[in-house]
C-alpha cells in the first residue's frame, strides 16, 4: 500500500448506516448512495494519488498515469467493495472503465452478495486468481456509514519468481474461521473488518 485516504461525504449521516439488532445487522441504505458514490469518487481518488506523492520528484515520476497526465484509469487494478450492482455500475460510467475491470468485485457481488466489510477481502482473492492479468499500479475503493469512501493506492508487489503478494497466513485464518461458523451455527454472524484490517492482514 503506498497511500490511503478517508473521505465523508458532507450531509449524508442519513443515507447509509447500520444497527445490530435481535435479527442480526439491519441495513439502511437509502436510493441516493449509488449516485452519491459516484458523484465523489474520482475525487477522493485524486486525493489519494496526490497524497501518494511525498514531493520527491523521483517518486512523484513513478506515480500511476492518471496524475501524470499520460493514462487513464483502466490503467489500474481496482478492488472495489461491491455494495451493489448500480454503485459498481455508476464507477464504471464515471470513470470510463473497460467491462473487466470491476469483473472480481461484480464475481464476488454474483457469488456472495454484500457481506459488509468482510466483502473486500473476498474481492481481494478473486484478485489474487487473475494475479497474472494485473498492471503495476492499484486502487481500492471501500464504502461506509457517513456515507465515507475510503480510497488506498496500491502497487504491486513481487516474490521470488514474480508472483503477486495478495494473501497471508492471516488471510487464511480469517476465512477458514469464518467458514467454520457458518457451518456451525445457523445464527446470524457479523464480521467487522474496515479496509484498512485488510490491509493489515494482507502484510
Amino acid at each position: 500500500m503506498v497511500h490511503a485516504t478517508q473521505t465523508t461525504v458532507p450531509k449524508t449521516e442519513h443515507v447509509l448506516g447500520m444497527q445490530v439488532s435481535g435479527s442480526g445487522v439491519d441495513f439502511h441504505l437509502a436510493i441516493q448512495v449509488p449516485t452519491l458514490i459516484g458523484q465523489n469518487v474520482e475525487r477522493c481518488l485524486l486525493d489519494a494519488f496526490r497524497g501518494g506523492d511525498d514531493g520527491d520528484d523521483d517518486d512523484g515520476a513513478h506515480l500511476p498515469s492518471p496524475l501524470s497526465g499520460n493514462g487513464k484509469w483502466n490503467d489500474l487494478f481496482w478492488v472495489v467493495h461491491p455494495g451493489g450492482r448500480q454503485i459498481l455500475d455508476n464507477i464504471d460510467k464515471v470513470l470510463q472503465l473497460e467491462p473487466e475491470k470491476l469483473g472480481a468485485s461484480r464475481h464476488v457481488l454474483r457469488e456472495y452478495g454484500n457481506m459488509s466489510g468482510a466483502t473486500i477481502v473476498f474481492v481481494l482473492d478473486e484478485l489474487r486468481r487473475r494475479r497474472s492479468l494485473l498492471p503495476e499500479w492499484g486502487a481500492m475503493l471501500a464504502f461506509g456509514p457517513g456515507v465515507t469512501i475510503e480510497t488506498m493506492l496500491y502497487a504491486r508487489v513481487y516474490e521470488g519468481g514474480g508472483q503477486i503478494i495478495l494473501e497471508s497466513q492471516k488471510m487464511k485464518a480469517c476465512k477458514e474461521g469464518l467458514a467454520l461458523a457458518l457451518e456451525r451455527t445457523t445464527c446470524p454472524i457479523q464480521v467487522e473488518l474496515d479496509c484498512s484490517e485488510a490491509v493489515v492482514m494482507l502484510n
